[in-house]
């Protein structure tokens, strides 16, 4: 029983679904919220209504990953054979239904949300969510680029989605929007800094990601970069979006320091910056799938910390200026 749970749990990406869900609420509650009340407002859209967003939302993405997986067995029974679950651990019929579940479940969520808030159209970004993982999984991801890109879209919409939600519910009240709009604009640039953020750093941990598994890859038939250019030329594009990367966070951090908020400057460039250059130096030096792996995991711990910039950022502004 215990070891048909954790089965489970990795097929679903558990720890994945609960970063997630912190992603949102922190976004929620360290960004949204706090600026409301300091503009004399209130979220417009409810606390309950957020928290069937956030269950929305991990329903599709764990849909995402369990379908990924379905599509995937032949490919992992090359790259991670020992880790796989899918056709081994958990039928292939039970995950294929399972997704469908989840799919129609996230759909149904969402689309109830949107309604609630008095734009139901909206419900239409979970339902076209769902078809882009079944189809990425499907085609996508087997096409250069494109798998890429869906991923890190699918990834900056999770950011996004808090802010968007709460746009549209005080979109609905006409009476209140010329008043409020203004504080929502604070919120919104923050807000897309760090869904850029997130796009950036997911596309980059996908293309490791792909060093990683480019034998299984190839094997498998995907066009991915490595695949399709080589190890050498994917390692200097990535490492060439990372640099860039890197010079427009100095330009964000700077703007930091000149606004006296040197601290959550000081933070990122510790916890970002560095933790960035060094995988740099690692990744011209990486041979071996464990080498990526580890450059991986560094790229997920500072999408982590990049987040908990917004913590630090309501710590020093909330807590010691207000």
């Amino acid at each position: 029983m215990k070891s048909k749970i954790l089965s489970y749990y990795r097929l679903l990406r558990g720890t994945n679904l609960i970063f997630i869900m912190l992603i949102m609420y922190i976004i929620r509650y360290f960004l949204i919220v706090p600026w409301m009340r300091v503009c004399n407002d209130f979220p417009f859209f409810s606390d309950s209504l957020f928290h069937l967003l956030v269950i929305a939302t991990v329903f599709i993405a764990a849909a995402g990953y369990v379908i990924n997986d379905y599509f995937d067995q032949v490919i992992d029974g090359i790259n991670k054979s020992s880790k796989q679950i899918v056709g081994v651990k958990i039928s292939a019929r039970v995950a294929n239904l399972l997704f469908w579940i989840l799919s129609i479940a996230g759909s149904v969520i969402g689309i109830f949300v949107s309604f609630k808030i008095g734009h139901v159209n909206l419900g239409s970004i979970f339902i076209v969510a769902s078809f882009m993982v079944y189809y990425y999984s499907l085609k996508y991801k087997r096409l250069l680029l494109w798998g890429n890109i869906v991923v890190a879209f699918l990834s900056a919409l999770v950011v996004l989605l808090p802010w968007l939600f709460e746009f549209f519910a005080l979109l609905s009240k006409p009476e209140d929007f010329i008043t409020h709009i203004s504080c929502l604009a604070i919120i919104r640039k923050v807000t897309f800094l760090f869904v850029g953020f997130s796009f950036v750093t997911t596309l980059v941990r996908e293309w490791v990601k792909d060093l990683e598994d480019r034998v299984g890859d190839e094997f498998g038939g995907k066009k991915t970069l490595p695949v399709r250019f080589g190890v050498k030329k994917t390692k200097l594009v990535t490492n060439a979006a990372i640099v860039l990367f890197i010079l427009g966070l100095a330009i964000a951090q700077w703007q930091l320091i000149v606004y006296n908020y040197q601290y959550v400057a000081y933070y990122s460039m510790i916890t970002v910056s560095l933790p960035l250059i060094y995988m740099m130096a690692k990744l011209i030096r990486a041979q071996t799938p464990d080498d990526y792996h580890f450059i991986s995991s560094i790229l997920k711990i500072v999408m982590f910390f990049g987040i908990l910039t917004l913590v630090i950022s309501y710590i020093i502004i909330f807590k010691f200026q207000y």
